[in-house]
């Protein structure tokens, strides 16, 4: 048979293959059947996790560490291309290509934009590229800004300061509204920074005061809603630049005064209406800032010749409002008593200081006598221990000034030993039950016992100098006063046997001291043989019935003392 050439297939050859065939598709239709099956088990399973490991720690960090340090060098260097389109804007005023405000406009038009790039990274999420955003942003504007109104001259030294309120305005506003505080104290601490340069470059202060006046009531009633610390810095600023111009008596003087002491008693009484605790920040900016504002505006009466009435009434009415404050607006949003405190020290201070601007003499010593009383019942309520205290300084400047403590005899002296003996009785009732600090606590009964001290020891010397001749002659003045101090001790430790004060012993065993000490050395030197026999008899027996009467020991603070009811 010639080669190439294929045999026939017999028909039963056919036939074997055609069974294989069908064998091998029945197989495969049988593969494909569970296939399908296994397909509908899995689905129904939940995919394994992966492991706890992955990716591997090594690598992830590996990969942290490298892309970090890239993505900084790739920031740093789109913002050195920002700032290289700025350079060309300047180079394009510098060499006249571009008139100079056309220049600063499409400078601070520049800088706003990247200001709005800022605000699109932080909504994405890319804080880091918001970040340099802003750093440009600031970068270009501020230097732009005091260029343009120093060397250029393009800006009033005013233009000047509006603008930059209007482009700190700008970079505050994205940072509060994205959240970011590194944004804001970018814009206050350069708003700062250009303001001082500012001043000092054109030599105009109202501007400079005017934008730390803005800068700081931003600051306080807006930014330090949500970041506090942000306050400190123009506040205390502000304070500084009132005061250099008050010491040069500057000509906008009287409205950064009034401003100062507006924006002070705002921070106080905008927390408290609120309903937020008073802070350390408030307490400073309040005490200060009143303080600042109070000299400057004396410094002006005293320049332009006006009296201080302006001032002094000023003052009540800032008092006026701190106590209401305290009696209204305290108890209805809380009632919470470091807020009562600081408003009630603040209007009794307010007033003393009205007092010290106006009154002259022994008229101040009665006032601040009468403000003492007031301390004192305001203290029943709430805090005796600091609002006494504050009455006890009171006491003591109005028995000084009112010359009952120097035996001055006159209206204004009797009518302050009055009002010191009303404002120790103020303090002997009991407080209501559960009050903080009750009176029957030694720390309260510290106070008490200086107002105590101070009536006695002043009505005794009123009672000495009444008699005109024993102030003529040192050894009679000498007796009465050491009959005065026996009397004095007696007549207190009375009382001690009748009211559970523990006060009264203190001041009755006082009394005898200061009586000792004036018989040793103040009589003995000078006295005749008769008045000090006297003053050895009674001071004997003062030393002998005084003890008897009320045991010093037994209101020892140490000692197992009574309580408010108890002898």
């Amino acid at each position: 048979m010639p080669e190439g050439i294929q045999p026939p297939v017999s028909a039963s050859a056919r036939g074997e293959v055609q069974v294989r065939l069908e064998s091998l598709e029945a197989q495969v239709r049988r593969l494909a059947e569970r296939l399908d099956e296994m397909e509908q088990r899995v689905s129904g399973l939940p995919l394994p996790a992966l492991p706890s490991g992955w990716p591997l720690p090594e690598v992830a960090q590996a990969g942290a560490k490298l892309a970090q340090p890239t993505r900084w060098v790739t920031l740093l260097g789109r913002s050195c291309l920002v700032l290289g389109g700025a350079f060309l804007i300047r180079a394009l005023t510098d060499g006249g290509i571009l008139p100079g405000a056309v220049g600063v406009a499409l400078g601070l038009l520049f800088a706003a934009t990247w200001i709005a790039f800022a605000h699109r990274a932080a909504s994405s999420g890319a804080a880091l590229s918001a970040g340099f955003h802003g750093a440009v942003a600031a970068v270009i504007g501020y230097p732009l800004i005091l260029e343009s109104t120093t060397r250029l001259g393009v800006m009033s030294p005013a233009a000047g300061a509006v603008t930059l309120l209007a482009f700190t305005g700008l970079l505050l506003g994205v940072a509060w509204r994205d959240r970011l505080s590194w944004m804001a104290w970018t814009g206050v601490l350069a708003c700062l920074v250009s303001s001082l340069l500012l001043g000092r470059a054109t030599g105009t202060q109202a501007e400079l005061t005017g934008v730390l006046v803005v800068l700081a009531a931003a600051s306080c009633f807006w930014l330090g809603e949500r970041w506090q610390s942000v306050r400190w810095a123009p506040a205390v600023v502000l304070d500084l630049a009132v005061l250099r111009e008050a010491f040069t008596l500057a000509p906008g003087l009287p409205v950064v005064a009034l401003a100062l002491a507006a924006l002070s008693l705002g921070v106080a009484f905008s927390r408290t209406a609120r309903a937020r605790p008073i802070g350390a920040f408030e307490v400073f900016q309040t005490t200060v800032g009143l303080g600042i504002a109070t000299f400057a505006a004396l410094r002006l009466a005293r320049e332009v010749g006006a009296g201080s009435g302006s001032v002094a009434a000023a003052l009540v009415a800032a008092s006026l409002l701190a106590a209401l404050f305290a009696g209204w607006v305290v108890p209805r949003r809380g009632n919470r008593e470091l807020d009562f405190l600081f408003h009630a020290a603040l209007s009794l201070a307010l007033l003393a200081a009205a007092v010290s601007v106006q009154a002259t003499g022994e008229l101040r010593g009665l006032l601040w006598t009468a403000l003492a009383v007031a301390a004192v019942v305001i203290g029943r309520r709430s805090h005796p221990l600091a609002l006494w205290s504050m009455a006890a300084l009171l006491a003591a400047g109005g028995a000084v000034a009112s010359g009952a403590l120097q035996g001055r005899v006159g209206p204004a002296s009797v009518g302050a030993v009055l009002l010191l003996v009303i404002a120790y009785a103020a303090t002997v009732p009991p407080l209501r039950s559960g009050a903080a600090g009750s009176s029957g606590a030694a720390d309260s009964r510290i106070p008490a016992t200086a107002i105590l001290a101070l009536g006695g020891a002043s009505l005794a010397e009123l009672v000495v100098h009444a008699v005109p001749a024993l102030s003529t002659d040192p050894a009679r003045l000498g007796a009465a006063r050491t009959v005065a101090a026996v009397a004095t001790a007696f007549s207190l430790a009375l009382l001690r046997r009748r009211l559970a004060r523990p006060e009264l012993s203190w001041v009755a065993t006082l009394a005898l001291v200061l009586g000792g000490l004036e018989l040793a050395f103040a009589e003995l030197p000078r006295g005749r043989p008769l008045t000090l026999l006297v003053s050895f008899v009674l001071y004997g027996a003062g030393l002998i019935v005084v003890p008897r009467l009320a045991p010093p020991g037994r209101d020892l603070p140490w000692s197992s003392g009574p309580s408010q009811t108890g002898r």
